[in-house]
């Protein structure tokens, strides 16, 4: 074989290799391979950035709890557990929305209140109920070595009886 034939075979085997190698590669800033999304990333569907649970420490959420949001995009409406005319889906173009049977109306006897916040970045909550202390918190985004954005994840908030200003408590 002549020397521009082997050098021609040649360039082909390292091109045909370098194909080969691209092809084996995983994207790792949130491309299209769902599944690493940023190396190391949870992978799968969209979800929310924080799931809230909302229990009471003397039993049922009180039907009149309400859930406030704030954040970068502004203020979300106000979601009431007595009103079934303030529970929104992502579909309304929502991105606070509780898991309510919307077919039941308001519960009787509710052990937990989940609601999804489809925010960004630091997120003011307030979780109120009369009778209760009203529950305020900044959510700050929970982060992962390796990723490069962040992940979901779950706060829990326990409605507690407020103090009787009487009692001396």
């Amino acid at each position: 074989m002549s020397a521009r034939v082997l050098n021609s075979l040649r360039c082909w085997k390292l091109l045909l290799a370098v194909l080969v190698g691209l092809a084996g590669c995983k994207t790792t800033g949130g491309g299209p391979d769902p599944g690493n999304q940023g190396g190391g990333c949870p992978g799968g569907p969209p979800q929310a950035l924080f799931t809230v649970k909302v229990t009471a420490v003397d039993g049922s959420v009180p039907i009149d709890t309400s859930v406030l949001v704030k954040w970068s995009a502004g203020q979300e409406p106000l979601f009431l557990l007595s009103d079934p005319d303030t529970w929104k889906t992502l579909d309304d173009e929502s991105n606070l929305v509780c898991t309510v049977d919307r077919d039941a109306g308001p519960p009787d006897d509710l052990a937990e209140l989940s609601c999804e916040l489809w925010t960004s970045g630091a997120t003011e909550l307030t979780v109120a109920a009369t009778g209760y202390r009203s529950h305020e918190q900044t959510l700050v985004p929970a982060q992962v070595d390796g990723c490069d954005h962040p992940v979901p994840s779950e706060q829990a908030v326990e409605l507690e009886p407020e103090l009787d200003a009487g009692s001396g408590d």
